[in-house]
């Protein structure tokens, strides 16, 4: 159900190779100490032989290849919601989906 109240801004997938585990001089130094020294599939004819290599080799297998979404929501509605009350138009709030307490964990 599309709630009219919130406005997608915008979205997209996350590039973890952007912040993390990095193809440059200063992340391959970090992680050096977790790549193997040698290629897991040495018979394997593209077998990773330079460190740079093993690198790329090592960091494709550190995460998943879905690539995480992010969305940014605009969800500021306070305005119209405390204009109803001032009007004398509002309600006292109440969410929209009713939770049992005895399902919760939480005492109400």
């Amino acid at each position: 159900m599309k709630d009219p109240r919130f406005k997608v801004v915008k979205g997209g997938p996350i590039d973890l190779y952007e912040d993390m585990l990095r193809d440059d001089p200063a992340d391959r130094a970090l992680y050096a100490p977790h790549v193997p020294k040698q290629d897991p599939q040495p018979g394997d004819k593209f077998a990773a032989t330079t460190p740079k290599a093993r690198y790329g080799e090592w960091r494709t297998r550190q995460m998943s290849d879905h690539a995480p979404l992010w969305i940014e929501i605009e969800s500021d509605f306070a305005d119209g919601f405390l204009r109803d009350i001032a009007e004398g138009n509002g309600r006292p709030w109440q969410p929209s989906i009713l939770i049992d307490p005895a399902m919760s964990g939480f005492a109400m």
